[in-house]
């Protein structure tokens, strides 16, 4: 429905390709979960988000290669995704 109304690469896909994601990795469903984020993360792209936004989804990339025993690119990746967003989970109310 989203792709009919905007097009394949509408950055309104990310987030529902992001979820589906996260359900092929928690259903072991590894090569589709990686097909979605990888996807996630170029729409992100194309929409000129900051490698600040797409920390998330380089964290669960990470995830998806670590369980497909690509644990050095794995990693790597959420290293640089870790540096990216040194104040994750830290944040405070005022």
């Amino acid at each position: 429905m989203l792709t009919r109304l905007h097009g394949g690469d509408h950055a309104s896909l990310g987030p529902p390709l992001y979820a589906l994601a996260q359900i092929e990795l928690i259903a072991g469903k590894l090569d589709r979960a990686r097909t979605f984020i990888e996807r996630s993360l170029a729409i992100h792209v194309l929409a000129k988000a900051t490698p600040r936004q797409t920390v998330e989804h380089r964290f669960v990339l990470a995830q998806i290669l670590s369980r497909q025993h690509h644990r050095s690119e794995a990693l790597g990746l959420a290293r640089r995704a870790w540096l990216l967003a040194p104040d994750l989970g830290t944040a405070t109310s005022r």
